[in-house]
């Protein structure tokens, strides 16, 4: 099976040495409107509550609404980061010579009016790698990494990947990838933990290389299939859905802020 944490660990044995600049991919922002659905915007409707991402702010988006908020210093330095883990992961893999590709795109048609679109960061052999960042305290003790039968309750339940995360792997899960690693690593305690995530009855299963939790989480098709649908007939009707957050993250001004919080915002006299 593979390692998925072992190239960065690989890289740091080796001295953190001097990373090639063609590792490292462009991290220019891009403001461009999108022409697909793309796997990171996914959301699912479950018990009455929205999870993944708003559909205003994807209507937004597509619309070509100019922003209203900027991403503060944080978000910015997060962003950064990402790409600079991606970057020392590739140096990784080549330091211990395993063959990968990178940057894999991702094109589907579910039947909607628009294709889904996005890129897995790695291919290693068949499975799929998806890397992602964190801060180590919230992936210890932060709820949104846990689950209690299938629903985010409780900060005892399983060890599970946070739900944005889960949700766009479970795009490409449905797009034909058997396996998508999902190697997390904590921007502060270099904590770090794979999710093993694949498609299963109820929706995706997922272990993790910390402990023996088997995760089930309902995150199905059909699922991500009607929240996108919601959305392709409003922009059909060039009519924005209603906010699905009320107040926190993700509709939060500040270190977490939505492009469009300002705009939102004022459209709903709050």
């Amino acid at each position: 099976m593979f390692d998925a944490c072992a190239p960065i660990e690989e890289y740091l044995r080796q001295g953190a040495p001097e990373i090639p600049a063609g590792y490292y991919l462009s991290n220019k922002r891009t403001d461009n409107k999108p022409n697909s659905h793309h796997a990171s915007s996914a959301s699912i409707e479950l018990d009455g509550k929205v999870i993944g991402s708003c559909l205003r702010a994807q209507f937004y988006a597509w619309k070509g609404f100019p922003i209203t908020n900027e991403p503060d210093i944080g978000v910015l330095f997060n962003f950064h980061c990402g790409h600079w883990f991606e970057a020392m992961y590739a140096f990784g893999l080549d330091l211990l010579k395993i063959p990968h590709q990178r940057e894999v795109i991702v094109n589907q048609d579910w039947g909607l009016d628009y294709k889904i679109g996005g890129r897995l960061d790695f291919m290693v052999a068949d499975e799929a790698v998806e890397l992602k960042t964190s801060y180590g305290r919230s992936m210890e003790f932060d709820k949104s990494w846990s689950v209690v039968n299938g629903k985010n309750k409780s900060t005892k339940g399983l060890f599970k990947p946070k739900d944005s995360h889960a949700l766009q792997i479970a795009v490409y899960l449905n797009s034909g990838i058997k396996v998508c690693n999902n190697p997390v690593f904590a921007r502060d305690s270099f904590y770090r933990v794979n999710f093993r995530l694949n498609l299963c009855e109820e929706g995706i299963e997922t272990t993790n290389s910390v402990n023996s939790d088997l995760a089930v989480l309902p995150y199905t098709k059909d699922k991500i299939l009607a929240r996108w649908t919601k959305l392709d007939k409003c922009l059909k009707d060039n009519i924005a859905p209603a906010p699905d957050f009320d107040s926190g993250y993700p509709c939060k001004a500040g270190k977490y802020t939505c492009q469009w919080y300002d705009l939102c915002k004022g459209e709903n006299n709050d």
